[in-house]
């Protein structure tokens, strides 16, 4: 039987009749008058009572059920006041506490009136009063989310308030004995081992504390209001020195600790509302005092906390007037942590952070650098951002560009036109510095999509180009790429084509674009027409300047892509742009070898100006047929004359010719010279060229041989048009172009083969790249239903792939170490190193393995590889370093495993192909699979072990090497499979008697998930993860569910070791030293636990059918080893609780008597 915490508390309290609520009860009390006094609340109420005394019930419930029921806080206060006016002090103090115990989750014991009195024990009683928290209780009020509990704490938190500021309003505050008695034992609560005690009372004083702070300032507005009447003034202001004094002690012994709790809710509590105290009052709260407490919150672990302290500094910064001088030490101090959470890991907090750079910039302009506060180089790492994946993140750093451009000019000179000319210089240069300093290749695109969104206004420091237009005719080609950048890039974004990838999960919500309205249509249109005439027009002369510039011809193709060629009406404009394509095509013709970035700009102009609807289309396809015939003359020129073979500058010109080679095939069909790519290929292959000129040459050669199937599938088309009875002759027709075409893609899987075997031992980073080309090549051509590969040349595919996911995995994982290394440095403030490039070629290598793991699985997908196969291309999963690689093949094994059925076949083979590799991809190998089976919900844990099961065979008879794969999957086997395995494993005596450390390893993981070692398994709280929740409904295997269930760890003879953190027992408990936490996280004494296990039906197990008998079977009869390490559940009586007669054990017994607690984390 439960009973009382207190024997002070009377066998039939007194309780309270809650009252309906008047419908027009809409009156609040009334404030103190000008000479500070107020009548007697209980003689001014002339409403019905809402709290009546009556025998059977609680004043705790009756107020409780008031809250509960919808009533007015106020008039619950005023209920509360009236009886504690009445002579009911004790009892009224101890039904408010007793409030708060049923707030944190206290169900039958209370505290009597007798229990407030000064020469009590406080913390001995919360402990009685704690041990009447329910084992299997729901959440108490503050962790619960519901609207219903919601509604609640808002009453709950607005009684409160009203309690205190009533109090003042009936001279109550000062008597001495309420607030001093309620706040001392919400003082202590706040100190509890509890969560819920701390959790509650800490809300609770924080009420408290925002009730005092808002009676200070109600005074201070009437002592400003009454200066005239000195002795008046003079009173209240003594009054308001008391009320700070006592909010003060309230606070340096709340804030003060629950700041650094170590309950994430309580800190998060505590700092949301020493923000709203520092919007709020500003006066007294807005100190560097109060600032410092959110310097915990910039480090704290949680991404809520961080944000939370960012916010306060934005707001605190946007709505406090002097907010810069007041913050200033504290901005001062923190200037370093608030650049390095610019990066943060979570969005919100890196949005935030970048906010608050900005309003600093703002505020202290060009006087931030004197100020210590931010110096250039921490700002240019903050824009930076501008590159990142998130375009919430770079719309915030474009923001903080415009900010930091604009204080670097006077305010007076900001708006005028050469202000705007200043600034936008100072936008180029910063794209120079860009381009020149960090390696970025194309940073206007980034600036100007971080500057500008197209619902929004176009900002003026785009909308007035000329400057920009200006600077793209200077003789500078630094300066010209920059400027035609900048055009080009905001012809992209105005006509709706910028891409800058994907957008990440956590940021799609923020970054959708908002439809735009016509008006704002109609001028962009405008702002686009007006743009590219005038841009259109300058080209022409910028190609004549730089046309042996290949980085100034890709910046004009690009803008010539971005260009709205309908706008070119006027004669002189026409005559312009036909100049500009006669000038583009020479320039063309001559153009000199250049990387895949450069090539890809000039193409994309040539494929605007010939397939957009424009008048000049005309003219442009012509201007490329010209083109198309000029570069067929130098390749004819050059395949009759084959002896010059040999030297440097015979190299660089077949890469100049090459080149424009592979910008022609692109754009029209090449596949009447077929042979003379592919005789010049062969005979490059032959000569050991350069991995770059062979790879320009290879893609021409691919290209040529699309344009042939192209050619051949319209054939084949036309054959099939005529739908006549007697199409036997077409049916003959359509076969021999599908021979053709098979004959066509042997020619170039046989030269690409012979590429792979001159260049396969080259491990050149240019090799690698030709390579890739091939291999996606041969994907390609493999895909089409034209060509059926032969047995040889399936192992050769296969054998490519194997080879090629072995380079490209050791070079990703030396790229990535690199650029970590590179970033390291950066940090630390060595040598700055461009990380652009790094962060490129990394990419790449990734992209490039992602883009061949692809087309391996495309075919497995398509049936164009037999599933025979499949273990060899899924043993490359071991060379898989990033998540992104490793997901192509994740998906292939699930889609594989579903269509046979048969995992346990699929896996053991794919170990088999890898253990021929090397012994460190079996390893890898086996993680990857065994990531796969989950202990319960997994339908095909059977496989998992079976391959234990067959692993231990292999091992015994032929190789033990096989071990190191079977090493993960030993965690993912339950108890009882776990201790069958071990059983076989014993018989063998060869691997149970092994000194190898493979074996050694492989029984020691085994033995570890059958629970038979002598000593728990301690693992680091970073690696060990919570076994999933077990469904009483799951009967996997034929076996019952509790056969099934891991049964907790015993030290001894009653004692319960420790087990790691964050895992559950199968009893729902968390077993931690010589403490109980259940399911719902109350702390329960461990003899009660364990009187508990032994009824087996008291510890939420009331849902899973289990009794003592059958858990205790499970527990001790599953095998001899087990028995011998496990011992017999605790069996000790536990003292019954009645509710007159208190126990001389508190409940902190049984707890460890050695431990300190400590809820509170430390901070530097």
């Amino acid at each position: 039987m439960p009973r009382k915490v207190k024997t002070k508390v009377s066998q039939k309290p007194k309780a309270a009749k809650v009252s309906p609520t008047p419908k027009n009860e809409r009156e609040r009390p009334k404030n103190v008058d000008a000479s500070g006094k107020a009548a007697k609340l209980c003689t001014e109420e002339p409403t019905a009572p809402v709290i009546v005394s009556e025998e059977g019930t609680s004043l705790m419930e009756s107020l409780f059920t008031a809250l509960a029921g919808g009533v007015s806080p106020s008039r619950v206060a005023s209920d509360v006041l009236r009886l504690y006016c009445e002579g009911n002090r004790q009892e009224l103090c101890a039904a408010i506490l007793n409030l708060v115990g049923k707030v944190s989750g206290v169900v039958d014991g209370e505290l009597g009136a007798a229990a407030v009195e000064g020469n009590t024990d406080m913390n001995t009683l919360l402990d009685e009063m704690f041990a009447h928290v329910p084992e299997n209780a729901p959440a108490y009020l503050f962790s619960q989310r519901d609207p219903k509990s919601q509604k609640l704490r808002i009453a709950y938190g607005q009684f409160f308030m009203r309690l205190v500021e009533l109090s003042y309003s009936e001279n109550l505050m000062f008597d001495q004995f309420l607030l001093p008695t309620v706040v001392a034992w919400l003082v202590a609560m706040s100190e509890s081992k509890a969560r819920c005690f701390r959790h509650t009372s800490t809300a609770t004083l924080l009420y408290v504390v925002d009730a005092l702070s808002c009676v200070i300032q109600t005074l201070n507005g009437q002592v400003c209001a009454d200066k005239r009447n000195k002795k008046h003034a003079d009173a209240k202001q003594r009054v308001i020195q008391a009320v700070v004094e006592q909010r003060n002690q309230i606070l340096t012994q709340t804030v003060h600790q629950r700041a650094r709790d170590v309950a994430p809710e309580i800190r998060l509590l505590v700092f949301e509302s020493l923000k709203g105290w520092i919007l709020k009052f500003d006066e007294e709260f807005a100190e560097n005092k109060y600032f410092r407490y959110f310097g915990m919150a910039l480090y704290d672990k949680r991404p809520e906390i961080r944000a939370e302290a960012l916010a306060m500094i934005q707001e605190t910064l946007d709505s406090i007037p002097d907010s810069g001088s007041r913050m200033f030490l504290f901005l001062q101090y923190f200037s370093k942590r608030l650049v390095e959470m610019c990066n943060d890991v979570n969005l919100h907090c890196s949005q935030l952070a970048i906010g608050v750079i900005r309003r600093i910039l703002r505020i202290f302009s060009a006087e931030a650098e004197d100020k210590q506060l931010l110096n250039n180089e921490m700002i240019d790492s903050v824009l930076l951002n501008i590159f990142s994946e998130c375009p919430t993140i770079r719309r915030e750093a474009g923001a903080l560009l415009h900010d930091f451009i604009e204080t670097r000019l006077p305010t007076d000179e900001r708006d005028e036109s050469a202000g705007l000319q200043a600034m936008t210089e100072l936008l180029c240069t910063f794209a120079a510095m860009l381009r020149s300093q960090h390696g970025e290749m194309m940073p206007e695109r980034y600036i100007v999509d971080s500057l500008y969104t197209p619902p929004q206004d176009i900002p003026p420091l785009l909308r007035e180009y000329g400057p920009i237009l200006k600077l793209a005719q200077s003789d500078a080609a630094t300066d010209v790429v920059v400027a035609l950048g900048f055009l080009s890039a905001l012809l992209e974004k105005l006509r709706g084509r910028t891409d800058l990838g994907p957008i990440p999960k956590d940021d799609r919500k923020g970054a959708q674009e908002k439809k735009i309205s016509a008006d704002k249509q109609e001028a962009i249109t405008a702002v686009i027409v007006s743009m590219s005439r005038d841009v259109g027009v300058v080209l022409t002369g910028v190609l004549e300047r730089h046309r042996s510039d290949v980085a100034v011809v890709g910046a004009v193709a690009a803008v010539i892509s971005a260009m709205d060629m309908e706008a070119f009406t006027s004669l002189q404009d026409v005559s312009q742009i036909k100049s500009l394509l006669v000038l583009m095509r020479k320039v063309t013709a001559a153009l000199p070898h250049s990387d895949q970035l450069s090539l890809v700009p000039i193409t994309g102009a040539w494929h605007a100006l010939v397939s957009e609807e424009h008048p000049l289309v005309v003219e442009a396809k012509g201007q490329l047929q010209e083109l198309r015939r000029q570069v067929v003359k130098q390749l004819t020129a050059n395949g009759s004359t084959p002896s010059r073979a040999s030297g440097e500058a015979w190299e660089r010109e077949q890469l100049h010719l090459w080149t424009r080679v592979c910008i022609v095939s692109s754009l029209v069909p090449m596949g009447d010279l077929l042979t003379l790519f592919k005789s010049s290929f062969l005979h490059h292959v032959e000569a050991r060229a350069s991995p770059e000129l062979i790879q320009l040459v290879l893609t021409s050669l691919v290209r040529c041989v699309l344009w042939q199937l192209r050619e051949a599938q319209e054939q084949t088309h036309e054959h099939r048009e005529p739908t006549t009875p007697g199409g036997a002759d077409d049916s003959g027709a359509t076969s021999d172009v599908r021979d053709a075409i098979s004959q066509l893609i042997g020619e170039l899987f046989r030269c690409v083969s012979l590429m792979w075997t001159a260049y396969a031992e080259h491990v050149g980073a240019d090799a690698t790249g030709l390579l890739v080309d091939g291999m996606l090549i041969l994907c390609d051509l493999c895909v089409l239903p034209h060509y059926i590969l032969s047995e040889a040349e399936r192992n050769e595919v296969l054998d490519r792939f194997a080879q090629l996911s072995q380079l490209l995995g050791s070079k990703v994982t030396s790229a990535r170490e690199e650029l970590k290394k590179a970033e390291a440095g950066a940090l630390e403030g060595d040598q700055p190193i461009p990380l652009a490039p790094l962060r490129r070629k990394a990419s790449y290598l990734e992209s490039s393995q992602m883009r061949v793991s692809m087309g391996v699985a495309r075919l497995m997908m398509l049936k164009r590889l037999p599933e025979s196969a499949g273990p060899r291309v899924l043993a490359q999963w071991g060379h898989a370093p990033t998540k992104a690689v490793s997901d192509i093949f994740r998906c292939l094994f699930r889609k594989l495993r579903d269509h046979t059925g048969d995992s346990l076949s699929l896996e053991w083979s794919v170990l088999l192909a890898a253990r021929e590799q090397s012994a460190d991809s079996l390893s890898a190998v086996g993680v990857k699979l065994s990531s796969m089976h989950w202990p319960l919900p997994d339908k095909y844990y059977s496989a998992c072990v079976g391959i234990v099961r067959c692993g231990i065979e292999f091992a015994a008879t032929v190789d033990p090497t096989v071990l190191l794969a079977l090493v993960p999957y030993c965690s993912r086997l339950l108890r009882n499979d776990a201790v069958a395995l071990v059983s076989i494993l014993s018989q063998r005596e060869k691997l149970a008697s092994s000194t190898d450390h493979t074996v050694m390893a492989f029984v020691s993981s085994l033995r570890r998930a059958a629970k038979l070692d002598g000593t728990p398994n301690i693992l680091p709280a970073s690696v060990t993860k919570r076994p999933r929740d077990i469904s009483p409904s799951l009967d996997l295997c034929g076996n019952s569910l509790p056969e099934h269930m891991p049964a907790p760890r015993f030290a001894g003879k009653g004692g319960v070791s420790p087990q790691t953190g964050n895992q559950r027992s199968s009893l729902g408990t968390h077993w931690v030293g010589n403490r109980m936490l259940s399911a719902d996280g109350w702390r329960i004494p461990h003899k009660e636990v364990g009187t508990n296990l032994s009824c087996a039906g008291k510890v939420g197990m009331e849902g899973s059918n289990l009794t003592a008998s059958s858990v205790e079977g499970e527990f001790i009869g599953s095998s001899q080893e087990t028995h011998s390490v496990m011992g017999s559940l605790p069996t000790v009586d536990t003292p019954t609780l009645t509710l007159t007669q208190r126990t001389n054990t508190s409940c902190l017994d049984g707890f460890d008597n050695s431990e300190v607690f400590i809820a509170t984390m430390e901070y530097e």
